[in-house]
């Protein structure tokens, strides 16, 4: 019997027109954990938590979804406010026999009064840049079919009709969400299942 299907909650919060030009006194930031402070980290939390309402239980408590610590965190921020996030998660993956390192990347979200003006380009454009200066292999994420071109658009590529396996509670569930993957040291994505080694992010 296969296994069942899970959909990972898509990774990104972002529609409509992104023409316009970023606003001004708007701060790119790429950071590490060590270097987001209590008050940074509440800022993040609280724009999580508007921008993924079905779990802000979760975002206001902690930024690491699913226990998945940030390798790197990007943000847009405009005085106290962060305005556009993502995380990257360093994660080691199994195609068949082979493993792969990957930036993970997850949590893209803008938030609503700053949507259209291009910011998930900006910060998807900064975490593809430093992640070249890492051994992985490829970035890989999970997203919805609405939302996906703003991936490609930024050099992302659709994986279609390849099986991927997460673990959540000791079960093997197949994931029913859209992936992509962004070429790093690999240029094609490896052939057969794919094994999250653990959940997804």
């Amino acid at each position: 019997m296969p296994p069942p299907k899970v959909q990972i909650p898509s990774p990104d919060r972002e529609e409509g027109d992104e023409n316009r030009k970023p606003g001004k006194n708007m701060k790119l930031q790429i950071l590490k954990e060590n270097q987001i402070d209590e008050t940074l980290d509440t800022a993040i939390k609280q724009s999580l938590a508007r921008c993924f309402p079905d779990i802000e239980d979760i975002f206001l408590q902690t930024r690491a979804y699913r226990n998945n610590v940030s390798l790197y965190t990007v943000i847009l921020q405009q005085k106290d406010i962060v305005c556009a996030h993502l995380a990257v998660v360093e994660r080691t993956i199994t195609a068949g026999s082979d493993k792969y390192l990957v930036a993970g990347v997850a949590n893209v979200c803008v938030l609503p009064e700053y949507r259209g003006k291009g910011f998930s380009d900006k910060i998807l454009q900064a975490a593809a840049e430093e992640a070249k200066k890492y051994d992985f292999d490829f970035g890989l994420l999970f997203t919805n079919k609405k939302i996906k071109y703003i991936y490609a658009r930024n050099g992302w590529r659709e994986i279609q009709g390849q099986k991927f396996l997460c673990t959540d509670e000791g079960k093997k569930l197949e994931v029913s969400s859209a992936k992509m993957y962004y070429p790093l040291k690999c240029e094609n994505f490896p052939s057969g299942i794919i094994d999250l080694q653990g959940k997804g992010w």
